[in-house]
């Protein structure tokens, strides 16, 4: 005789493909909180679409009037590239020499050099080769930058009014436009090209300079003394005679601005009492400090 157990049924297992769809309350809880989280997380996390891929670079530029490419590359860039060797993290360096005296050095740094850090070692090699470098170099200054070397835009700017010469707009680019353009973010440096400072140009006569036996040394060094700002000092201050009651500053003219008073500078004085002005044996005018560039 047969007896048959009866089956005992399973239980029946709720299916997660749709318990979101039995539950959709809980389902657009969930969805509101991800999405506010989200809008939270756009104004308070950093975002970077590009890694750092490009080696940092350290730019020094040093301008050495009157000299040559190879004059530069022999006072200004040699000088450099010596206590340039050995920088932590440097992978190599070029430089280039103008016809002008303008020398650039590119300083180019290992991917996970920090550029703020190397800036710092470029900086610090600069200021051990300082002593080596000429006079004129170190009076006009080493600039360092960080920035990179290709050129990524041009900007030209011109004037149909043929008052404003190359000069003048090199000039207006240099008080109103540079400092605005470095201002942009994720611009690292802006040059005026060609870079034509407003100079005082004196233009002397050989034949005079001879007859007077007048260098051009003569010249540099009376106008290097005579255009320049001195303390004078106060009147009336300690120690003072006894009833004085006024403390004056006294004010110099300082730094010469036309061109008449630097043809009255005076180069040299003559036994008779007569004196030798630049006006005697050339003339001064307002230009541009270099015309090398066109």
């Amino acid at each position: 005789m047969s007896h048959e157990v009866p089956a005992v049924p399973k239980p029946v297992q709720p299916d997660v493909r749709y318990f979101f769809i039995r539950r959709p309350v809980l389902a657009a809880v969930i969805s509101i909180v991800i999405t506010l989280l989200g809008l939270f997380a756009i104004q308070l996390l950093p975002i970077a679409r590009y890694p750092q891929i490009t080696p940092p670079s350290v730019r020094i530029t040093a301008n050495y009037p009157g000299a040559s490419s190879e004059d530069a590359a022999q006072a200004v860039a040699a000088p450099i590239e010596q206590q340039l060797t050995g920088l932590q993290g440097m992978l190599y360096y070029s430089s280039s020499n103008s016809s002008d005296g303008t020398t650039n050095i590119s300083v180019t740094f290992d991917v996970s050099r920090n550029q703020d850090l190397a800036a710092v070692d470029v900086q610090n090699a600069v200021k051990l080769a300082e002593p080596q470098l000429p006079e004129a170099v170190r009076t006009n200054g080493v600039t360092i930058t960080k920035a990179n070397t290709d050129i990524l835009g041009a900007i030209a700017l011109r004037s149909d009014d043929p008052r404003y010469d190359a000069t003048y707009l090199a000039n207006y680019l240099k008080l109103y436009v540079i400092d605005e353009i470095k201002r942009v973010p994720g611009i690292g440096d802006a040059t005026p090209f060609p870079a034509r400072d407003f100079s005082m140009l004196i233009q002397l006569d050989p034949e005079k300079m001879a007859q007077l036996a007048i260098t051009v040394t003569d010249v540099a060094n009376a106008v290097r003394e005579q255009n320049a700002t001195n303390p004078a000092g106060r009147l009336g201050a300690e120690p003072s005679p006894p009833g004085t009651q006024l403390t004056l500053p006294i004010t110099t003219l300082g730094r010469l601005q036309t061109p008449e008073e630097f043809n009255a500078i005076v180069v040299r004085a003559r036994p008779d009492g007569s004196v030798v002005r630049v006006s005697d044996i050339g003339s001064a005018a307002l230009g541009a400090r270099s015309y090398d560039l066109k």
